[in-house]
């Protein structure tokens, strides 16, 4: 739904230059995203079990650690995102092993009346552990058309979470054509 807007300015042009007569100009206001499919939502607690085995090596200067899998317990403050989460991730630590490390994960998050799928990219200075995270998921099921954004801050297992629900898809990166 658009809200439109009566033009004062217009409103006063025609007045002076004919009379208002039955003319009204309006302007579109932008859509604001309202509705119960949007939501912000931050993470209420997790318990999580790093129980698969990963590969590790060393390559020139860094560190990997790939194929590792998880499993979490989540609940958030938005029900929709609730549930059992799994993944599976992969490291490149840079320099010694308790260096930074860039990461990357696939997870999958299974709601109570959907799936929702997708990839987390992060840094975690390991001998810290910092660490900063964004995720992006897209919703299937009861979920089909949102998007569910998330990004986490702090120590590596204990970060605070705070996301975004909301319908369509990613806008495409500045810059970037879109793909065909």
């Amino acid at each position: 739904m658009r809200t439109l807007r009566l033009s004062v300015v217009a409103t006063v042009t025609l007045s002076l230059v004919g009379g208002l007569g039955s003319v009204v100009m309006a302007q579109s206001e932008p859509e604001v995203a309202t509705g119960p499919e949007h939501a912000w939502v931050t993470l209420v607690s997790e318990d999580c079990d790093f129980a698969g085995q990963e590969s590790w090596g060393e390559g020139d200067g860094f560190t990997w650690y790939h194929g590792g899998t998880y499993t979490c317990d989540l609940v958030f403050s938005d029900p929709r995102v609730s549930g059992t989460l799994t993944g599976v991730y992969s490291h490149n630590c840079f320099g010694a092993a308790d260096l930074p490390c860039v990461f990357w994960d696939s997870e999958e998050i299974t709601g109570p009346e959907g799936t929702w799928t997708g990839g987390v990219w992060g840094t975690v200075q390991a001998a810290e552990p910092q660490a900063t995270s964004l995720k992006v998921f897209t919703g299937s099921g009861a979920y089909e058309g949102l998007t569910f954004l998330l990004h986490g801050v702090g120590v590596l297992g204990e970060q605070d979470f705070y996301g975004l629900i909301y319908e369509g898809n990613l806008p495409p990166m500045p810059g970037l054509a879109p793909s065909e």
